[in-house]
């Protein structure tokens, strides 16, 4: 397991980078789900999975929902889909361009849920940000899923290949110990499959998936292009068509769970 900090300020009490303000910040310049990334969503690995183990009309959690997006798709498709989030700012923000659907204000550490009362459940790229570890959300999780209730989790992969980039991206010259904090940690299949087997989960089971991206096969190029969107775009598009082949240039890794019915 590898922890990834980033020059951040502020920082809140923990000094951790990734603080509710900073969510909101980071999903400002988006909107609702547009008609091409409803599209792409179709063919997402991560929705094939959860077609195939929530039965329709299964009411789904999305925990550390930002921007609503996918809350939005799956009640799109035929799912009864809700969402949590730490920012306010982020679930008023969901509530006012999704009024149908339901958004929480909460932490995922500590929900204001009732037990067993999901047949779903997803995390996507949000566990990894917690600096004491994934455990608290873990057990959450399992609480709040009926018997037989389907999580699937994703974080960043610890791969070199992804630490390296991070290094060259992140840990650039000037950066000192007073202006960076943690930000959050890439994972093994194999570690994220035991910490949610230790939370009592059974296993269905872990993978590598996501788009091959500019950050991981060209790191240098990334950092030059990052602040022009237009640009990085391109790039990115680029990098996919010519990485694409490479597991270790996609990013992320899942595990999917199941809580037990006895």
């Amino acid at each position: 397991m590898y922890a990834e900090s980033r020059a951040a300020t502020p920082v809140d009490e923990h000094d951790v980078a990734t603080t509710p303000s900073f969510w909101a910040a980071n999903f400002a310049g988006y909107g609702k789900l547009s008609v091409y990334q409803y599209l792409a969503l179709l063919t997402d690995l991560r929705w094939r999975i959860l077609k195939r183990l929530v039965p329709p009309g299964g009411k789904v959690l999305e925990a550390g929902s930002g921007i609503g997006q996918w809350v939005d798709f799956l009640n799109r498709r035929g799912m009864c889909a809700v969402g949590l989030d730490y920012s306010a700012d982020l679930v008023e923000q969901c509530r006012k361009m999704y009024p149908k659907y339901e958004f929480y204000h909460g932490d995922i550490r500590k929900m204001d849920l009732p037990s067993n009362s999901f047949a779903g459940l997803v995390s996507w790229g949000v566990v990894e940000h917690l600096v004491e570890g994934p455990q608290a959300a873990l057990s959450e999780f399992l609480r709040v899923l009926e018997p037989g209730g389907v999580a699937i989790i994703t974080l960043p992969e610890d791969t070199p290949r992804h630490r390296h980039a991070s290094q060259l991206i992140f840990d650039y010259p000037g950066k000192s110990p007073a202006n960076s904090a943690f930000f959050q940690y890439f994972m093994t299949q194999a570690e994220l499959t035991e910490l949610v087997r230790q939370a009592g989960f059974e296993i269905i089971e872990t993978g590598v998936h996501g788009r091959a991206c500019l950050a991981l096969g060209f790191p240098r190029l990334y950092s030059k292009v990052a602040g022009n969107s237009a640009l990085f775009r391109i790039c990115n598009t680029l990098a996919y068509l010519l990485v694409g082949w490479r597991k270790d240039c996609r990013g992320s890794v899942h595990c999917v769970a199941r809580k037990p019915r006895d």
